[in-house]
């Protein structure tokens, strides 16, 4: 009870001694007061500019990979493909292209007063072009003009790069020419420019490389959730204008991007194409030009059959027979394909009736086109481009394996076929042999057409798409503003320096009784 006692005593003997000194609370409050009030001068309003749009699953090319990217999300699981387009769109190709659009490699900034700048984004009092001399593409430093003009049309230009002052003169009848170590700049003022007033500017020329890695640091772009294909893009500015500007501008050159990105999928697709059309085009045409020999030499004309149940046999034998014929020339051609995939990442057509080996390699082409897109927004040693050349060298050896496979099934498959057919045409005695020296040929002549047709659909969808390409990105809101300032008000400022000076003199005292203390016990000892 004592103990409490003599606690309650010493609370209120703190209290009555800080009352005592009520002036020291009263003198802090008014310091911290003022200093925040200075401070709210000097803090600039903030702006929160936000943008949304929706990353479009497009397939590359069509029915000819049976999905797109959508095979690799399925295989893999997860997102990855999305966020893959959030890393491309904040890439330093895509940044850079919105700099050298915008211009956003030189700024210019008027001071409102000290330390307080402001961003000019139209209406620039004063600027500064570089020579034609300078590539702006090597520049590797900042460099910040300070000029102050006076109403005489004279100036005060100071020059700074990396923290070091490389150019400084007062009094300068603009328009001038400035030589710096960099090369020439011509200072010269326009119409926006009060020739009543004192106006200091800044201006900073950089080159757009790092322009386009000082954006980066403004922009925050992110999945809206972890499964989402929305993209929500934002950034925090004093100029509202100008982060619409820089976010519009962003998605444009997103899509203009993977539009190109697309066409160079679509014309590889293309290429491939009337490459395998060229080759089955030849065969076709020798085929049936020795079909008409062949006709021509026998005198055949149309080889009808004579409805026997025997020759209806032997037809249904031959058409199986010429069914799988192609299946397994179809399988061939693909493995060959697969195999030579190996050389340059080349894209693989499915197998029509394989439902199985279809999926396989609607994986494997969607894999390929990943590393495509990733592999133009990075670099030749970036470890995800090496896992993804991991993943690719996989699942080619999984594919060879499964198409060897399906080839040596084909074939067996072929050989019965083969040997029903030749029991029903051994039942045929009577059948001539021009009969079925014709038939040979017009069953090659069968081949060689089914895969050149499906080839030619296979054309036709590849020109279709280069036609009827949609954005990527598909808007869902335009860069717009909150209208909000979101930066600290004054009101906030000030209850929060009111609280500082409230701190400040009990700490004073706290330390002043400590010194005080320590000084007795040394006197005493």
């Amino acid at each position: 009870m004592s103990e409490n006692k003599s606690e309650i005593i010493d609370v209120r003997g703190y209290l009555s001694g800080y009352l005592k000194k009520w002036y020291w609370f009263v003198a802090s409050v008014a310091v911290c007061v003022g200093f925040g009030l200075a401070v709210s001068t000097l803090i600039q309003p903030k702006y929160e500019v936000r943008a949304n749009v929706l990353l479009t699953e497009q397939s590359t090319v069509s029915k000819f990979l049976g999905g797109g990217l959508s095979g690799v999300s399925q295989l893999f699981g997860g997102n990855s493909s999305a966020e893959d387009e959030v890393q491309i769109m904040t890439s330093h190709s895509v940044l850079r292209s919105v700099v050298s659009d915008l211009g956003l490699n030189t700024t210019v900034a008027r001071r409102l007063m000290p330390l307080v700048y402001e961003l000019e984004t139209a209406e620039y009092p004063v600027v500064v072009t570089p020579d034609s001399s300078i590539n702006l593409d090597t520049l590797r430093a900042t460099l910040i003009f300070k000029i102050k003009t006076d109403p005489k049309g004279n100036a005060n230009v100071n020059v700074k790069a990396k923290g070091k002052t490389i150019f400084s003169k007062g009094d300068i009848q603009l328009p001038a020419t400035i030589v710096t170590d960099y090369g020439k700049f011509a200072v010269s003022t326009t119409e926006f420019l009060d020739p009543e007033e004192v106006t200091t500017v800044r201006v900073k020329i950089t080159s757009p490389d790092i322009a386009a890695e000082d954006l980066r640091e403004l922009i925050n772009v992110s999945l809206a959730s972890k499964h989402s294909q929305i993209v929500e893009m934002q950034m925090l500015t004093g100029n509202e204008e100008y982060a619409k500007n820089i976010l519009n501008k962003l998605i444009e050159n997103y899509n203009i991007r993977s539009r190109k990105d697309q066409d160079y999928q679509n014309g590889a697709t293309a290429r491939f194409i009337e490459e395998r059309l060229a080759a089955v085009r030849n065969d076709l045409n020798r085929v049936e030009t020795e079909l008409a020999r062949y006709k021509q030499g026998e005198g055949l004309g149309m080889v009808e059959a004579d409805g026997t149940v025997m020759y209806e046999r032997l037809a249904e034998a031959e058409k199986k027979l010429t069914e799988q014929q192609v299946l397994t020339e179809m399988a061939r051609i693909t493995l060959q394909l697969a195999r030579e995939s190996e050389k340059d990442n080349s894209l693989i057509p499915p197998m029509a009736d394989n439902d199985g080996l279809s999926s396989l390699i609607n994986a494997y082409n969607s894999m390929v086109l990943r590393r495509v897109s990733v592999e133009s927004a990075s670099k030749p040693d970036n470890m995800a481009l090496q896992r993804i050349d991991d993943q690719i060298r996989l699942m080619r050896q999984n594919l060879v394996a499964s198409l060897e496979s399906a080839l040596s099934s084909s074939k067996d498959v072929e050989a019965e076929l083969r040997r029903v057919y030749d029991r029903a045409r051994k039942q045929i005695t009577g059948l001539p042999a021009t009969e079925f020296n014709f038939r040979k040929i017009a069953r090659d002549q069968a081949i060689e057409e089914e895969i050149y047709v499906f080839l030619l659909q296979k054309q036709e969808e590849t020109n279709v798409l280069f036609n009827n390409q949609n954005p990527k990105a598909q808007i869902i809101d335009e860069a717009y503003s909150l209208n909000e300032d979101i930066s600290l008000g004054t009101l906030e400022i000030l209850l929060v320096c009111i609280l500082l000076g409230m701190m400040i003199p009990p700490v004073c005292f706290y330390i002043i009784d400590h010194l005080k203390t320590g000084k007795r016990k040394e006197s005493a000892n």
